[in-house]
């Protein structure tokens, strides 16, 4: 016997004002909208895959759905009783991307049914395996992070996904991980250690078993797949020492529990370690594996105060480094528009559109993305406390065919759009939007659902139309 579909009744007026005066206002309604929801890899059918109902109302989004609840065995739901209107069906389901479920848009019209509605999950993956010391002996407690390979500002970088600290038999698992390139690293410091020292009991270690990001093995993860045995064997600790002392510019004196960050310099992979200064403002590290890191220290105020510093760490006599907070500095300039097509003005009550200008950090910069908004037609900006470093000068928000075309420094062209910022403010900076561009178009298959679609340059990663618009 066939499994009935879901049934999935419109919500009380309580729960949906709009739907129950809709479904009261003359003949009850009789539009339905239904589906199925398969799986993407094996294209079984999804039982208890969660489905929300949300109307499409002109005047506002209505973020509360009208109906939810889950398909039944043989994966189908059906929502009934509906007046025409614009509908959006949410789907997902844990272990599942979360970003190919659908947002599926519907328009019903009087009394219609549309049962065909077809959805595609892809399963998440798992990455697992076992963590050992130098003699291949399990070792507990060590804390395992998988960094996922992406684009940031047209660049790759491996970022945090999901981490874990191994049982005590040396096991890790790490799942509901999408497809896509991984490294894997895995850290262990001693918990016990006083305030400002950062103990190592072995050297951090990247799979399966290298000293820096860039030399480990990338992992790769299809989608549902289950990576089993990738171990990583911990490296013995290296003999290095690392001390240091923030002063803070502003109080006169030490950076007593200033914020102290550091990560293998140049790196792709962002690996972010932290500790907090002493109240004398210094700090120690034990056991850091040789090579070139930037650290950058932050005193938590408002505005907060900053400063980097790269050092080359070897084996031998101790490093001693010393860092400045201070305020950032001000970075000023203005943005044209070259040869803008005319544009409809926006609708009567709608807020004027703003570009925006953002600073993106390169590794040498203590900072987040830092931003500032301009007229839609133009004009200056400035950014206030933007601390020392390097940074990658972006735009978003522009008029519909704008992108960045060129940076300029004192009428000097910039090969790319980037600049370095030492300890003195920055002015004169002239961003010039064009609208010269051409048009590209196609399609996205599965995997990769609903998302944004970046069109990266060839050898000119720096310079993308808008990294926040989706084509």
């Amino acid at each position: 016997m066939r499994c009935p579909a879901l049934l999935l009744a419109a919500l009380a007026a309580a729960a949906s004002p709009w739907l129950a005066n809709a479904q009261s206002a003359g003949p009850e309604p009789k539009g339905e909208i239904g589906g199925t929801v398969v799986s993407a890899q094996t294209g079984e059918l999804l039982k208890g895959a969660l489905v929300s109902l949300r109307a499409r109302l002109k005047e506002q989004r209505d973020e509360s759905p009208l109906a939810s609840g889950v398909t039944g065995p043989d994966g189908q739901f059906v929502f009934t009783r509906l007046p025409a209107g614009d509908y959006e069906v949410w789907i997902s389901k844990s272990g599942y991307d979360a970003r190919s479920r659908g947002m599926l848009p519907v328009t019903l019209q009087e009394n219609q049914l549309v049962r065909n509605l077809a959805t595609k999950l892809w399963r998440l993956g798992v990455i697992s395996g076992r963590t050992l010391d130098p003699a291949g002996e399990p070792l507990p407690g060590v804390r395992v992070v998988a960094y996922r390979w992406t684009y940031v500002n047209g660049q790759p970088v491996a970022r945090p996904a999901a981490s874990v600290v191994s049982d005590d038999l040396g096991e890790y698992r790490l799942f509901d991980l999408p497809a896509g390139k991984y490294t894997l690293g895995a850290f262990l410091a001693d918990s016990d250690a006083p305030p400002g020292v950062l103990q190592l009991q072995y050297a951090d270690t990247f799979y399966p078993n290298a000293f820096q990001p860039g030399e480990a093995a990338p992992v790769r993860l299809a989608w549902g797949a289950d990576l089993r045995q990738t171990d990583i064997r911990l490296l013995p600790i290296p003999d290095t020492l690392l001390a240091g002392a923030v002063a803070d510019a502003a109080a006169g004196g030490a950076c007593a529990k200033c914020l102290v960050r550091y990560a293998p310099a140049g790196s792709a992979v962002r690996v972010d370690r932290t500790l907090i200064t002493r109240p004398d403002g210094g700090f120690l590290i034990r056991g850091l594996a040789p090579g070139t890191y930037r650290f950058s220290a932050t005193a938590l105020a408002i505005p907060p105060r900053s400063g980097a510093q790269e050092i080359q760490v070897g084996p031998g006599a101790p490093v001693r480094v010393g860092l400045l907070v201070a305020r950032g500095q001000a970075v000023s300039g203005s943005v044209a528009l070259h040869d803008q097509p005319a544009a409809p003005p926006p609708p009567s009550g709608q807020p004027a559109r703003k570009i925006t200008v953002f600073l993106a950090p390169d590794s040498g910069a203590a900072a987040g993305r830092l931003d500032a908004s301009v007229s839609a037609e133009g004009g200056s900006f400035t950014l206030q406390d933007v601390p020392p470093g390097t940074y990658q000068i972006r735009t978003s928000a522009l008029p519909a065919g704008g992108y960045l075309k060129l940076v300029s420094l004192a009428d000097q062209e910039l090969p790319e759009p980037k600049i370095a910022l030492a300890e003195s403010s920055l002015a004169g900076l002239k961003l010039r939007i064009a609208f010269d561009g051409g048009a590209i178009s196609g399609a996205v298959k599965p995997p990769a659902g609903s998302g944004v679609v970046w069109m990266i340059p060839v050898g000119d990663p720096g310079r993308l139309a808008d990294p926040e618009a989706p084509l």
